[in-house]
């Protein structure tokens, strides 16, 4: 009696041993896991790409769609990736990307009949000129140089829209490809000033440049959106909403101020700027500024706005927008899969 309770006593023992171990080597293995392949154990994430084409804050709402799980609510894995204007159709074809940033390129190219489509509007930007300190007054940019990065950028759209207002038709435009080039130039003087996004700009006051023009005070238009070609919007509806939905839920996030202290931390995640004072003077333009379209979908004006300067041929006078027409077919051709995105909006 007693050797048989022994062997049960030691049975126990065994079991209670052998339950620890196999317990212990699953930790070890599920530790082993990346946190990516362990949510996938959970639910599938479809893999997608998006494109943007330049370091600046136009895109900076779908960066804080994919740092904030957005997209991964979704259901989509999201890769971002830096890809030049002059190459988003190769990118496009060559299934580099699925989608992209570069709303004028995607009204471009939807109205010369390429198969794209603009699917949602999502931010205004907050563009400014910044200038040389010794320059206080817009009278002072008679035959001043400004930089901007290329012909198919907000900023050089924006320059000729001053040159309209102010009468400073001896303003000369100067290109640069990028941001960190533009600014180059200005701190050597080969210009008088920049047309730049808001948190370049912080940084430059504090180095004694100075904010002239707030663009988004003088002409509100669009300056990016999600686009991608036709046979997406066809094949994949669900996916396309998913991609506007996460984006959208993204903005409505940033817009929350109870949110305040996070969107400020991705902010410098985004910008490398670490200076507080700076940080927080960014956050508050971006909200102040009404650049974060909430809907996706603008208002009628700033649309056709997106399609008349897309239609400028030669883009060398903020007076040729003015005089060009657009028609419901040209509407149809950019848009026509807002729809199915923004039933809502629909008949308007």
């Amino acid at each position: 009696m007693r050797f048989k309770m022994k062997m049960l006593n030691n049975l126990r023992v065994f079991l209670i041993f052998g339950i620890f171990i196999v317990g212990f080597v699953f930790i070890i293995s599920s530790q082993g896991l990346t946190e990516s392949e362990r949510s996938e154990d959970v639910i599938k994430l479809n893999k997608i790409r998006i494109g943007y084409p330049i370091d600046n804050f136009n895109w900076f709402t779908v960066f804080v769609a994919k740092e904030l799980g957005f997209f991964q609510r979704e259901g989509l894995d999201v890769e971002l990736k830096k890809v030049p204007a002059n190459g988003m159709v190769a990118a496009f074809s060559g299934g580099d990307i699925d989608y992209a940033t570069h709303l004028l390129l995607g009204t471009k190219l939807a109205l010369k009949g390429h198969s794209f489509r603009v699917i949602a509007v999502t931010f205004y930007g907050i563009f400014v000129l910044v200038v040389s300190n010794d320059i206080d007054s817009v009278s002072k940019l008679k035959n001043k140089k400004i930089a901007v990065t290329t012909r198919l950028s907000r900023g050089y759209l924006h320059t000729l829209f001053l040159k309209e207002k102010y009468g400073l038709k001896d303003i000369k435009i100067s290109f640069m490809n990028n941001e960190l080039g533009m600014v180059a130039m200005l701190k050597s003087g080969q210009v008088d000033g920049i047309i730049t996004s808001f948190d370049t700009a912080s940084v430059l006051k504090k180095e004694g440049y100075r904010v002239l023009i707030k663009l988004w005070e003088e002409w509100k238009i669009p300056q990016s959106g999600i686009i991608t070609e036709t046979d997406k919007v066809k094949n994949k509806p669900d996916e396309v909403k998913k991609v506007v939905r996460a984006v959208l839920n993204a903005i409505s996030y940033i817009k929350n101020e109870a949110h305040k202290k996070e969107i400020i931390k991705i902010i410098s995640q985004f910008t490398l700027i670490n200076d507080k004072e700076t940080l927080g003077e960014i956050y508050d333009v971006l909200i102040k500024s009404e650049s974060l379209d909430g809907d996706g979908y603008p208002e009628p004006e700033d649309f056709i706005n997106i399609i008349k300067q897309a239609k400028m041929k030669q883009m060398a006078d903020f007076k040729e927008i003015k005089s060009i027409q657009i028609d419901q077919n040209d509407i149809l051709k950019v848009a026509g899969s807002w729809q199915f995105v923004f039933p809502q909006k629909a008949d308007d």
